[in-house]
């Protein structure tokens, strides 16, 4: 649905509102440069392949599923590993957003494809059968960085998810359920964790406003302005000269990095990035780590409960005493003889 006059003019007040306030070195949340939102972690079901990801009010879902399926007859070794990306049902209609998403799926491809989990690696039986790997991301609600926050819950549920275990007999392949075997975890490369960054003024921006500071004999504007910022919401998106996304993983390595339309970026700028998308990394893999820790302890206390409640279903390890005692057997006595 478009958007109407009022929601237009309001936006614009807001993106104006946003160039205003960085300007004097702050942002319209009261949020520091470098600060992101709170993120939040959690995996919903006791399953391990569903994961939702907040940051802010920004919210996204990735859901993982796999299955044995006949390879491509070219590539006989590559399993398949596919990503789709949509918006909730209010939002399928909106041109734009359907762009962003198209975007927003070929980002992840590109990122993870080969990268994180080999295709090859996906193999069970050359030409006969392979892993098909289906991660499904659903945009909750965006407020802006959604691209972070939907690769944030596309690595956390792929760490956390498991596939299950098989047994090879010649040609033939057993599948194992969970209860037979401990599912295994994919086998994943390294941890690219992606940060993205807005750049609130242009190179020609700043370099007009210093020369008609000089001409005519005031303070620059620009002194105490903020030059980057880290985690923007929608609005401070719009109002950016720039936008830059940086991939890190958890050694430090720059995997990705991408600048959308928007002025040139000086190289300083881009280690500026580069730093603060290292920093933001760690804090955000950590946050993935003890959800994960925390989803597991929940996996084995519901175990456990199932267990207990079977088990006095059951009756097992009932002791003696509760046990109902047998009927005493009736003595036979010597009878005397006459």
């Amino acid at each position: 649905m478009a958007r109407s006059v009022q929601e237009d003019v309001l936006l614009s007040h807001n993106v104006e509102f946003a160039q205003n306030v960085w300007k004097i070195g702050l942002r319209p949340d009261k949020r520091a440069a470098l600060q992101a939102r709170e993120i939040s972690v959690e995996f919903p079901l006791l399953s391990r392949d569903t994961v939702q990801v907040r940051c802010g009010e920004t919210s996204v879902i990735a859901k993982t599923a796999c299955e044995l399926v006949e390879p491509n007859p070219y590539r006989p070794k590559h399993g398949f590993f596919n990503f789709q990306s949509r918006q909730l049902f209010q939002e399928r209609d909106n041109p734009q957003k359907v762009k962003e998403l198209k975007k927003l799926n070929s980002f992840l491809e590109r990122l993870f494809r080969d990268n994180v989990v080999e295709t090859e690696g996906l193999c069970v039986l050359p030409g006969r059968r392979v892993w098909s790997l289906q991660v499904s991301v659903i945009v909750v609600n965006d407020e802006g960085n959604v691209k972070d926050v939907a690769q944030w819950a596309v690595l956390n549920v792929l760490r956390h998810f498991r596939r299950p275990q098989i047994t090879l007999r010649g040609d033939e392949i057993t599948v194992h359920p969970p209860h037979e075997r401990e599912p295994t975890p994919l086998a994943l490369h390294h941890l690219p964790v992606c940060t993205s960054l807005a750049v609130t003024l242009s190179p020609k921006e700043v370099e007009l406003e210093a020369r008609v500071a000089t001409l005519q004999n005031r303070p620059n504007q620009n002194e105490n302005a903020l030059w980057l910022i880290v985690d923007p919401t929608a609005t401070e998106s719009r109002a950016a000269a720039s936008l830059i996304t940086v991939a890190v993983n958890a050694e430090g390595m720059v995997c990705a990095l991408e600048r959308t339309e928007g002025c040139d970026v000086s190289w300083d700028l881009i280690q500026k990035c580069i730093e603060a998308a290292t920093n933001m990394s760690k804090y955000v893999l950590q946050i993935g780590e003890d959800a994960a820790r925390a989803h597991e302890e929940k996996i084995k206390a519901a175990i456990k409960s199932q267990f207990a409640w079977a088990k006095e279903r059951l009756g097992v390890g009932k002791s003696n005493d509760d046990a109902a005692e047998p009927p005493l057997k009736k003595q036979k006595t010597d009878e005397p003889t006459h």
